[in-house]
């Protein structure tokens, strides 16, 4: 049965069991973007969810520790910070368009509440913290014109990030699903600047 919030016992022992296992190393924790609307708000984001995660499998299990939550404002980035002593080794920002006017009309929760320039700042700041190859930018090809991802993947590199491009597909019952998919030599394109 899902439950909206796992006990940390149980993921601890999850995570071991995978270690154990299969050779294991990298847990990824993904909170998903919680409401803003909420009196208790920052009680519920990402960061503070996910820390008690962090800490327990940094204590009990190791290995390399992943965190892909929306972002924090500036004012909140000692919760960085503070992931990073409790155990994170990893930040991921799933940004999805470098073209502002994409973001502002495919990601209209995220350009709403919080910006486009919140993931930029997010990312440049933890990458700094953590150095080179420590922080990911996420974007999808085959949307928003092929020289807006060449730009997103120049700029996630130029702060010492990675980039992480994903595909477009569309999938049937959904909002895009008659939406185009990208050309091949397009994505041939992106995928061999990203090899760059």
């Amino acid at each position: 049965v899902e439950v909206a919030r796992k006990q940390v016992d149980d993921v601890v022992e999850v995570a071991a069991a995978a270690r154990r296992e299969s050779g294991v190393t990298f847990v990824h924790f993904n909170a998903g973007y919680q409401r803003e609307d909420r009196e208790d708000a920052s009680a519920f984001h990402g960061l503070n969810l996910a820390a008690p995660y962090v800490q327990a499998v940094r204590e009990r299990v190791g290995g390399f520790i992943g965190v892909q939550v929306a972002p924090v404002l500036a004012r909140d980035f000692w919760k960085y910070d503070w992931l990073i002593a409790l155990g994170a080794d990893h930040f991921s920002f799933c940004y999805e368009f470098h073209n502002p006017a994409y973001f502002e009309r495919f990601c209209p929760g995220k350009f709403g509440a919080l910006g486009q320039r919140a993931f930029f700042a997010a990312m440049e700041y933890t990458s700094d913290k953590l150095g080179k190859g420590a922080v990911s930018g996420e974007i999808i090809a085959g949307i928003e014109p092929i020289e807006d991802t060449l730009a997103a993947i120049d700029y996630i590199t130029s702060i010492g990030a990675f980039p992480t491009v994903c595909i477009f597909r569309p999938l049937v019952g959904s909002s895009m699903e008659s939406y185009p998919s990208p050309s091949p030599e397009d994505m041939k394109r992106v995928f061999a600047h990203l090899w760059e």
